[in-house]
Parts: C-alpha cells; structure tokens; sequence
C-alpha cells in the first residue's frame, strides 16, 4: 500500500523532493516520434521555458531537471523559511503574475500596478492561502503541467488527458540522498541512449551547469541560447525566462543557506558525473575511479551499491530516500513504523 502524500511532504520544513510526470500518449512529449513521424523536439523549450516562469514566481529552489522523450524529472527544496518573510504585497504581485486578469493574459512581461494589487492584500486571509502555495510543489508541479497539456492539445488539435496522472514524489531527507538523486536525473538522457555525454544532455541540469561552468572558466558571458547546441535541437527560450542563466539553485554557497551541498563542489559533481556516465556507457557497472573516493567517502556513500543503484533507482527508492537514521526518525514522525526502501537505504547510506 503506497504511503499518502502528506506522510512525505513536510510544508513547514526545509526539504528537497524529486518529482517526475509522464505523459499518457503513445505519441512522444518530445523529441522525434517515429509512429509519426513528427519531430516534437521544441516541446522541451516550452519545458524549460515554463519551469524557469516559474522558479521567479513560487518560493522553490530548483536543484536539477532532465527533460526526457515522454516525461519530466525535476528536484525541488521548499522554503517556509523564505516565504514567511514575503510581504502582502510581494506575495500579491507574484500571484497576479501566475494569474494575471483576463485583460493582461498573455502579456509576459505584464507588472501589477499598485492599484490592482492593493485590493488583494486587504485581505489577510487570502493572503495567508497564496503565501502556503506559492511554497507547494503541487501547485508548482499543477502550474507547470497545465499549462505544457493546453500547449501540446492546441499543437495536436485535439483534447483529453496529457499527463498520465498525479505526478510523482519523493523525499530526498539528506545529501547523500540528493547526491544519489541529482546524478540520476542528470545521467537520465545517458542511460536512454540519447546522449553520449554531460555536456550533450541537452535540456538537463547538468549540462546547464556545465556551460555555464565552461564559460566562465573562458572569461565569456552565459547565454541560455547555446552556440554549441546541434541543428536538430532548438532551445526555445521565451522571453518570459529573461534570458538568465541563475534559475538553477547553486550547488554550494559557503556564504549562505541556498547551496544545496556542503562539502561537494560543481567541478566535483561534474567528476562525479563523468566517472558514473562513463562506467554506465561501457559495461553498466564497474569500480568509481580512485580519485573520487574521497569525495563519495565523505558522504558516507557505499561506493559500488551507489554505482549499481543508479540503474534501479525507481525500484530501490519509491517515496523516500536517504540515511536509515534518517529515515526511521521521519517514519516515526509519521506515526509510522518504517518506509519502504529503508534496506538498500541501510546498505547504501550507512546510519
């Protein structure tokens, strides 16, 4: 029996998710469908395009993404922490942005006057509900689906159900647990056979970070617009993203709380990143390369349970993943006894 939402979803604390969405067609979300014969590849710009709307106007910190042929990985943290501290009239603003009037709909670049938000912070009440769901992955995850649904309906000319269902959750309860998550999102194009390395895996985190990492290691400006990118892939990028390359929740900030690791740094994800990638392309398992232990040792990974959980992410970890300890304490909390998983947790993570 599958553990209800709630038991996972912690609104008033700090936590990072995995969610993931998949469409319900035979036809592709994107890419290139050969039942078709159509080429849906400028759908992941609509993808991105929206998901990056979005993290300017929802209190989330959005860790990694990968944008696959029939569905969505993205990993979120919450912030109740950040959204306490919003005013009326910051949380006003960022809903009539979400949801403009009829007569503004469309209008990307459309800024709520004062006159239109000052009505709506009146309100304390209503002001309280927006401030809860401007820090909720459903209303994210509701926000970005639909809107991606109406847009492929309209494209297909033809109606009913996109998405298969609910989209699904996980709770990431600790770094190793994220680790373990954001390599497997972003080796997901890899292990599909659609790329053959990190920084070919359009439409992922990692890439994203790794251009933006490259280009600044040249002296040169970001730009979302690729000049690397093949022919046969468009980026799409609208204007409603702003053209700016900072969406993505930074990987470490020693200076602040937003840096979603301690002791891992990008060019030792990118490390990592590379070393699994290459072991998963050759024979699909295999030892990480000694220079990297030290970096999965402090993390108290297990390092060849770790490589081999990748290829069965999904059937290893179902709603919950991360140290045993950790686990049991949120169980509990619960008013659970334990969570499914928690084995391969014990093995892989320690306590």
């Amino acid at each position: 029996m599958a553990n209800a939402r709630k038991q996972i979803v912690e609104k008033d604390q700090v936590r990072s998710y995995h969610c993931m969405t998949r469409c319900v067609r035979r036809a592709f979300l994107c890419g290139f469908d050969c039942q078709s014969g159509k080429n849906f590849e400028h759908r992941r710009g609509w993808i991105r395009s929206r998901m990056v709307f979005l993290s300017r106007i929802f209190v989330l910190d959005v860790i990694g993404y990968s944008v696959q042929s029939n569905h969505i990985h993205i990993i979120l943290r919450t912030r109740p922490d950040i959204a306490g501290n919003l005013s009326p009239q910051e949380i006003a603003c960022r809903w009539l942005r979400l949801f403009p009037p009829p007569l503004f709909k469309g209008k990307a670049d459309w800024t709520p006057s004062h006159e239109i938000i000052e009505p709506l912070t009146r309100d304390a009440e209503r002001i309280e509900c927006l401030r809860q769901r401007l820090n909720d992955l459903s209303w994210f995850m509701r926000c970005l689906d639909e809107r991606i649904a109406r847009m492929a309906n309209q494209e297909d000319q033809c109606k009913g159900r996109f998405w298969e269902g609910r989209f699904k959750c996980k709770l990431l309860i600790d770094e190793a647990a994220l680790l373990t998550c954001l390599a497997y999102v972003d080796l997901n194009p890899i292990r599909a056979g659609e790329a053959k390395t990190p920084e070919e895996s359009w439409f992922t985190s990692a890439c994203e970070r790794i251009q933006a990492f490259r280009k600044a290691a040249q002296g040169q400006p970001h730009s979302p617009e690729n000049p690397d990118m093949p022919p046969g892939i468009t980026s799409a990028i609208q204007q409603e993203t702003g053209g700016e390359p900072d969406w993505l929740c930074p990987l470490t900030d020693r200076f602040s709380r937003k840096g979603v690791f301690q002791k891992l740094d990008e060019k030792e994800y990118f490390d990592i990143l590379d070393a699994v990638g290459r072991e998963k392309s050759s024979t699909g398992k295999g030892s990480i390369p000694l220079e990297l232990a030290p970096i999965l040792e402090r993390l108290s990974i297990n390092v060849t349970c770790w490589t081999q959980s990748l290829d069965n992410y999904d059937s290893l970890f179902r709603r919950i993943l991360g140290r045993a300890s950790h686990i049991m304490a949120h169980a509990k909390a619960s008013g659970l006894n334990w969570f499914q998983g928690i084995r391969i947790c014990r093995i892989l993570f320690g306590t």
